[in-house]
């Protein structure tokens, strides 16, 4: 019964899938879709700098605004610091002893933003924008620790692996035609 039961919802949700899709390819017209890719780089003031890129999807409502799909990520950032081992037994001397700790921290985000024109437009050779969006941030946190005699000395911290929240993109932005195709 169980499995008539999710072949009949798979089912629903494929067609229900495909309908969604045929009424989406009659709303969106495709002169007014166009895609994009960026390479830059990204600094945080507390973890340094690193090369980062994106992929984006834009679609321009008229001339003056666009909603703006994008996807970004950067190659981990790596720091060094150094840290204390603990002993594990009182008897152990010296009472601690110096590890060095290499942190590598990389991160990706989902967004979707509305640009709005205020100088030029899409067709122009020059324009100037507004933005402000929502997104999902992720960053992957690893640690790789020095040598140490890990039977005599403890280090363990309590930094999770992986961190998730919301953001809030607002700025300006430009763009300059070098073709009919291409903007930068």
């Amino acid at each position: 019964m169980n499995n008539i039961l999710n072949k009949t919802m798979l089912g629903a949700l494929l067609l229900g899938s495909s309908l969604v899709n045929r009424a989406t390819a009659q709303l969106i017209e495709k002169e007014n879709l166009s895609f994009g890719a960026g390479v830059g780089l990204t600094t945080h003031a507390s973890l340094g700098s690193s090369l980062s890129y994106n992929i984006r999807g834009n679609y321009f409502l008229d001339e003056k605004n666009a909603i703006v799909v994008g996807y970004n990520s950067q190659l981990p950032v790596t720091s060094t610091y150094t840290d204390n081992a603990r002993a594990a037994s009182s008897t152990t001397v010296p009472g601690s002893v110096t590890i060095e700790v290499e942190q590598k921290v990389s991160f990706h985000n989902v967004s979707i933003d509305y640009h709005r024109y205020l100088v030029g437009d899409m067709e122009e050779s020059f324009g100037l924008y507004g933005l402000f969006g929502v997104g999902l941030t992720f960053a992957k946190l690893t640690e790789t620790y020095g040598n140490y005699d890990r039977t005599l000395y403890n280090y363990s911290r309590l930094e999770p692996e992986s961190l998730s929240g919301a953001m809030i993109n607002l700025g300006l932005g430009a763009n300059f035609l070098i073709s009919d195709k291409i903007a930068l």
